[in-house]
């Protein structure tokens, strides 16, 4: 298991993003699981546990992105940083982690508007519980907010570094 990250409010968040996301594991192995039994003994199906667990998916995916940001295990290429003088690699570092932010805010904006029309349109499922489809839809617009606040406290350290020569900023 990674280390509890600390560092103020961006380091609580993180983690209440990754304590969502565990749960959200443990749930969703419940419901597969009670679906197999449902199945397998009874001949009948639970009706809600494939669409939960697409939903838990979602849940689990980006509310984990930004724990998973600030614990420095955001998937980056080591070979090629790996090749790099430290200095280069702090420079190399501040340039990828602005590319990210910028990725996560066009995905943010993006993804608030398609959430915010199926909240406006009624969307629901096509499910017989028929979910209202913005609901799901708002914790990828958490976890993006998330992750797009972890990436600006990245970008700051990761060019401070750049600037200063600092050693590569960890999990504080």
């Amino acid at each position: 298991m990674a280390p509890k990250i600390t560092g103020g409010w961006t380091g609580k968040m993180a983690n209440s993003g990754a304590v969502i996301a565990a749960a959200a594991v443990v749930l969703s192995t419940i419901l597969v699981l009670a679906e197999v039994v449902a199945r397998s003994i009874f001949h009948t199906s639970t009706m809600i546990s494939v669409e939960f667990s697409s939903y838990l998916l979602i849940v689990i995916t980006f509310l984990g992105l930004a724990y998973t940001q600030r614990s420095g295990q955001m998937i980056h290429v080591d070979v090629l940083f790996g090749a790099l003088s430290p200095r280069k690699r702090a420079w190399a570092d501040a340039l990828r982690h602005t590319a990210m932010l910028a990725y996560a805010s066009i995905a943010l904006w993006y993804v608030s508007i398609f959430t915010w029309r199926s909240y406006t349109l009624d969307q629901v499922s096509s499910s017989l519980l028929r979910t209202p489809q913005y609901l799901p839809q708002l914790f990828m617009v958490l976890g993006l907010a998330l992750l797009t606040v972890e990436l600006i406290r990245s970008c700051l350290l990761a060019w401070r570094d750049a600037f200063h020569g600092h050693k590569q900023h960890g999990t504080e």
